[in-house]
């Protein structure tokens, strides 16, 4: 909506208060609403979100959960810093996923 407000040439009040009107106190803030115009002034025009650099938000998958299992098979006593040092976790992240498998 806030998407085809901007594109109405409305201003970022009429906007706000639009999305009020509709959303009540689900509405997001004028500082959003901003935000987005910002967005969308800078060329924006998809929704969706932007690729963004770095690790993954999540690092399980199918492989990465066999591979572990292969090397706790192999090696039963294998602390969990080696399992660690293979995916550059930390030991909460690795803790987190080791317990799921």
């Amino acid at each position: 909506m806030i998407f085809y407000v901007f594109k109405s040439s409305l201003s970022l009040q009429d906007c706000t208060a639009r999305l009020q009107n509709a959303f009540g106190r689900e509405a997001p803030r004028l500082s959003t609403v901003r935000q987005w115009y910002a967005e969308f002034d800078r060329g924006r025009v998809s929704l969706r979100d932007e690729i963004r650099e770095g690790r993954p938000s999540a690092a399980i998958t199918e492989e990465n959960v066999a591979t572990v299992r292969q090397l706790i098979e192999e090696n039963r006593i294998s602390p969990m810093k080696s399992f660690e040092d293979i995916w550059g976790l930390v030991r909460a992240e690795f803790k987190k996923s080791y317990i799921n498998i």
